[in-house]
């Protein structure tokens, strides 16, 4: 599904970013289908243009599904904005999620601890891998974490061998976590969550995403991310491949 939403870090809530941008946290949950189209389909592939409306941000999205013979998926997802004063986005990007089974992740880009846009020179690119749950990072206070940046492509696999591989034609993040993003969701720093009580469900939530805000840090205490790590509302598209593998 469309999502343009992240759970608010220690920095976020000092500039007070779930009043200031909570209308993208809105439109991920409320997006209203709009039409379904089945532009193609024949023995070889299937296109399939979804529309949304966003009515938080008086916006809309188009997901374009192409489904070929080999059973691989390329998504194609657009975002057009509809309002000229929107706030930045948190992110834009894909939340889907897989049985828990799926607990082993291999990736080519930045690693093998969690970097983001404005903390990543000391994550080097190479191959990595691990189980989904040594992903988390536990802070005190649960907040976005795990975020990985510069992707080619990410598997996640089950002991069979059996999973699904991510790619993209552009560098792109992903995280992956055995919970909900909701399941961190803090509106407030006094809320009093903290680590140990951030349940470890049967399942494996990823965010595939083309960017996410950077995490700031000038201060903590209102400063948000520097310009060049933030991301206005235009028009984006994100475009990802989906395709089964064995190892």
């Amino acid at each position: 599904v469309p999502y343009f939403w992240r759970e608010p870090t220690d920095n976020d809530h000092g500039f007070g970013m779930p009043t200031v941008m909570g209308a993208w946290k809105k439109a991920s949950s409320n997006r209203m289908l709009k039409n379904i189209e089945v532009m193609k389909a024949d023995a070889r592939e299937a296109e399939i243009l979804v529309s949304y409306a966003l009515p938080d941000v008086y916006s809309s999205y188009n997901m374009q599904y192409n489904i070929d013979m080999d059973g691989g998926v390329v998504l194609r997802g657009t975002f057009l904005p509809g309002d000229s004063a929107l706030p930045d986005l948190p992110r834009f990007g894909l939340y889907m999620e897989m049985p828990g089974q799926f607990d082993m992740v291999e990736w080519f880009g930045r690693g093998p601890f969690e970097n983001y846009v404005d903390r990543k020179t000391a994550a080097f690119i190479g191959l990595y891998q691990g189980r989904v749950i040594d992903q988390h990072v536990s802070y005190i206070r649960p907040q976005e974490n795990g975020n990985k940046c510069d992707v080619r492509w990410m598997e996640l696999t089950a002991p069979s061998g059996y999973g699904l591989r991510f790619s993209s034609a552009v560098p792109f993040e992903f995280t992956v976590q055995h919970y909900r993003p909701d399941d961190i969701a803090q509106e407030t720093r006094s809320s009093g969550l903290r680590s140990v009580d951030v349940p470890i469900r049967d399942m494996t939530g990823i965010n595939l995403d083309l960017f996410q805000m950077g995490v700031g840090g000038n201060d903590s205490w209102g400063a948000r991310p520097i310009d060049k790590y933030r991301y206005p509302a235009k028009e984006y598209t994100f475009e990802l491949r989906i395709e089964p593998v064995v190892k």
